[in-house]
């Protein structure tokens, strides 16, 4: 058995006593997610003023593809904190699904949260098959629908509040530069907020689920010695 999964057991191990660190799991969604749509406004941004108008090949290829890599990193981050090796075809295919989900929303603010929440419907699909194999899975894939789904809505919520305090207020002159920088900070403001309440309430029940299923082991293990 490799050093590293006994040191440190995670959900995936397949150790006695599996955890989920919640923090970290928290911080990997925030970050991952917030890094997503952080990429997708300072691409977009860029192309636009490279030349490439907005809704054409020449600013959705770039922007989508930045999406990603974003998408990517995020299920990266959280393959990380649930402490298996990294998977790269499923953390792409966790990157080309966020990207979908933000197409699929066509317009803001609802692209954003379908985005989010694609995200954390599918990640937890592909990356928390160990938890739903501790029983009751349907009641996991229902949990995970509605926690990020709320995600979503919070992250957009979150943006649409602070929207104008980031414009006018924080960045000062309402110029070229600072409306750009505003734009991306509502972005990474929506991502941010959306990964850590979907983590959050995600993260929170995956570790009830391995709490309950440490109790139901702890007497037969007991027993047995």
């Amino acid at each position: 058995m490799s050093g590293h999964y006994t040191a440190q057991p995670t959900i995936q191990d397949g150790q006695s006593s599996p955890r989920l660190a919640l923090g970290a799991w928290v911080l990997a969604n925030a970050l991952g997610l917030g890094t997503t749509f952080a990429m997708f406004g300072i691409v977009g941004e860029g192309m636009q003023a490279a030349g490439a108008e907005h809704d054409t090949a020449g600013w959705g290829v770039p922007t989508l593809a930045a999406m990603i890599v974003g998408g990517s990193l995020f299920a990266y981050l959280r393959q990380r904190v649930l402490g298996s090796p990294s998977r790269w075809p499923q953390t792409l295919v966790i990157g080309v699904v966020i990207a979908a989900g933000f197409v699929a929303g066509w317009f803001p603010p609802i692209d954003f949260v379908t985005g989010i929440f694609v995200a954390g419907v599918v990640g937890g699909a592909l990356q928390l098959r160990e938890a739903r194999r501790l029983g009751h899975p349907g009641k996991l894939l229902v949990l995970s629908v509605g926690a990020w789904l709320v995600a979503g809505l919070a992250g957009v919520a979150a943006a649409i509040l602070v929207a104008d305090v980031i414009i006018s207020g924080a960045l000062g002159r309402a110029d070229m530069v600072d409306g750009v920088g505003g734009f991306i900070a509502i972005l990474a403001l929506a991502g941010v907020v959306g990964g850590a309440v979907g983590g959050a309430i995600e993260g929170i029940a995956v570790r009830s689920r391995l709490a309950r299923s440490r109790a139901a082991t702890s007497p037969l293990l007991g027993s047995a010695t």
